[in-house]
């Protein structure tokens, strides 16, 4: 991964908040593709590698001064990213051992270690999350639900859309840019 020059990376940590949205946006436009890259590199599933992307870049807007300058940005990133997939793989293989009459369901999973705080900032997170991508034009919603719901290739997003793979790439880009953006201006209002 490359980092932004040392002084500009300084600055936009600074000046990250809710007083200063274009600063994260600026943040998370240079980083998030290469982030992901490597999150998929770690971790093949696609819906996770994105919501991995989603999570550290949130943590940098929630917490900027975490980052102590002792090693290069990207490699402060890339740990945090590391920890999350594991976190998952732990989970992942939690579940996995579950006996199938007392595994979670989808639609009522439960997390046994998480705090009641936690649950309810859990679901108000998702909440919002679906407010944002039904937020989006039909054709972006569609491939944004295919890829980071149904965990589809781009290749196969085209097929079903009867469009060009790139223009594929190009909605989940912008959909994935709106969603960041809304979910953005939900944290700014949920923190006031």
């Amino acid at each position: 991964m490359t980092d932004l020059p040392s002084e500009v990376l300084k600055d936009l940590l600074h000046r990250i908040g809710p007083d200063d949205p274009a600063a994260f946006k600026q943040l998370y436009r240079f980083y998030a593709p290469q982030l992901h890259r490597c999150v998929m590199r770690l971790h093949s599933n696609a819906a996770d590698a994105e919501e991995i992307t989603h999570d550290v870049l949130f943590d940098v807007f929630k917490s900027p001064q975490g980052f102590l300058e002792e090693a290069r940005f990207s490699t402060w990133l890339l740990s945090l990213a590391k920890n999350k997939v594991k976190d998952i793989w732990r989970k992942k293989g939690r579940r996995q051992q579950l006996l199938p009459e007392t595994a979670p369901t989808a639609d009522n999973e439960v997390d046994t270690e998480a705090d009641p705080l936690s649950l309810v900032i859990k679901r108000q997170q998702e909440q919002a999350l679906k407010r944002c991508s039904s937020a989006l034009p039909l054709e972006q919603q569609i491939a944004y639900r295919m890829a980071f719901v149904e965990d589809k290739s781009a290749a196969e997003i085209a097929q079903a859309q009867m469009c060009p793979e790139g223009t594929v790439k190009s909605r989940l880009h912008k959909a994935r840019l709106q969603v960041t953006d809304c979910m953005m201006r939900w944290h700014k209002k949920d923190v006031r």
